[in-house]
């Protein structure tokens, strides 16, 4: 926090020595009024719970994603993909943890009361990180939930209604995924006999804009839908840009990080859920500080924060 607060007085300092051009006058008041909310905010604690949440909602996740794709691609190939893409975000060791809890569901598959017990505690773990997701975005913006029981019971059933939705895009989105990457390395070898190298290469960058894009997407549709903030598209999408270009930067120095940083060693036996947990909160604070930007350039267009009819503005309800 005294970091961004340092960096935004120091900015200002640079500013009164050499002026800043007007054609990038917009980008330096839009960053430094993120990293300034970005302090008053205390985001980084907002992400240190967020991560908390998701640590937990990780393994049912998976364990369903195993049980439901496993009966039909076959548990080795999937276990395959999941290992292949958790090695890629957070590393072999932190992958190691999720894999290994995971798993241990599988040899339950024949079981349909373990495999329902699984369904609901993914709801009700991902719904758990949407709740806290929405508070830190709420947070973020400034508003917060109307009080009253019928106020609240409406909006519990409309943030339900909202997280099921987006919970089914994302495993929607995360099966397609695993399901490309299967078809992929299965015509791996057959693709490098039968094409070109530029052809393959061509491929391969398709494959980066189609996962940047979906990553956009999903950016987007929570930087919408999340908070209780009447937004529209044209309010979320450069956040949602901005912040996938964070997310793939972030990704590649964090995990260069933790596989480097000997925190694993350091921890002994809990060094690869340590590493796990570093890697989700980082991640998180990616998101947030996404929020934070989306939030700088809907105020720096002259925009005002409508909260929707569930919510009100945080200082309306202090007073």
């Amino acid at each position: 926090m005294t970091n961004c607060l340092f960096l935004c007085r120091f900015s200002r300092r640079i500013k009164s020595v050499y002026p800043v051009p007007k054609l990038f006058l917009p980008v330096t008041e839009v960053v430094k009024n993120t990293l300034y909310h970005y302090s008053q905010d205390h985001v980084p604690s907002l992400a240190a719970a967020l991560a908390f949440y998701t640590i937990l909602s990780l393994s049912p996740i998976l364990m369903v994603i195993l049980l439901l794709l496993g009966n039909f691609l076959g548990a080795s190939a999937i276990e395959g993909q999941i290992d292949q893409n958790l090695s890629i975000f957070v590393g072999e060791q932190a992958a190691a943890v999720i894999h290994e809890v995971a798993i241990s569901a599988f040899q339950y598959q024949g079981s349909i009361g373990i495999t329902l017990i699984g369904i609901i505690s993914t709801y009700f773990s991902a719904t758990s990180v949407w709740v806290q997701l929405q508070w830190a975005f709420n947070i973020i913006w400034g508003v917060q939930a109307k009080q009253g029981t019928r106020n609240m019971i409406a909006k519990y059933l409309k943030d339900q209604l909202v997280a099921l939705l987006i919970i089914l895009v994302i495993v929607v989105f995360v099966v397609l995924g695993l399901l490309y990457g299967t078809l992929l390395s299965i015509f791996e070898e057959y693709l490098k006999l039968h094409l070109s190298d530029s052809s393959i290469d061509f491929l391969r960058l398709i494959n980066f804009v189609v996962s940047y894009g979906l990553s956009v997407l999903l950016f987007a549709f929570a930087f919408k839908f999340i908070p209780d903030v009447q937004l529209g598209w044209r309010h979320v999408w450069w956040g949602a840009v901005v912040t996938s270009l964070l997310f793939g930067a972030g990704r590649y120095l964090i995990g260069l990080y933790l596989s480097r940083g000997g925190i694993s060693s350091a921890y002994g036996v809990a060094g690869s859920l340590v590493l796990l947990l570093l890697w989700v909160y980082y991640i998180s604070i990616i998101l947030l500080l996404g929020a934070e930007f989306t939030k700088a350039l809907f105020l720096y267009k002259g925009n005002a924060v409508i909260p929707t009819r569930y919510a009100i503005l945080a200082k309306q309800q202090r007073s």
